[in-house]
């Protein structure tokens, strides 16, 4: 049975492989894809970040999603919810974007921003948050109703 919640280290140190340490990135991120499939497998997951867009991109249950923003709203968001000034909100963002856009490229050799990844994009600056969540829950509910029982 899955763990609900299981944290990153928790889920290396099941996952670790013999006489690689975890800490090594390449081995890192043959843990994350072979953990994201054991959940996956398992069902009814959310699954964020870590390459799933392009490690579940032949998964026939998994649906593919990009969430953004413009990223003056990203900072003004994250001021308000971090409580910081804009200067550092500026640097978290932009550092969260390469750091994002990296391990995609470094990894799965993909763009992390490249729209044919993804089932569906949203922006949250053009919607509003609950009905990215609606037009989620209608998505999922309909392509779950097309797979094969």
């Amino acid at each position: 049975m899955l763990e609900a919640g299981l944290s990153r280290e928790r889920a290396l140190e099941k996952l670790e492989v013999k006489g690689f340490p975890a800490r090594d990135l390449a081995v890192e991120a043959q843990l994350i894809r072979r953990l994201m499939m054991v959940y996956a497998r398992a069902g009814e997951v959310v699954l964020v970040g870590r390459g799933a867009q392009v490690v579940l991109q032949d998964f026939a249950s998994a649906i593919q999603i990009r969430v953004q923003a413009p990223e003056s709203l990203r900072i003004l968001r994250m001021m308000k919810r971090m409580g910081i000034e804009r200067r550092e909100a500026e640097r978290c963002i932009r550092q969260s974007d390469r750091v994002r856009a990296r391990y995609l490229q470094r990894f799965y050799q993909a763009v992390w921003n490249d729209p044919d990844l993804y089932h569906l994009i949203l922006n949250t600056g053009r919607v509003s948050v609950d009905l990215a969540v609606s037009l989620i829950v209608q998505l999922a509910a309909q392509l779950g109703a097309e797979l094969p029982h």
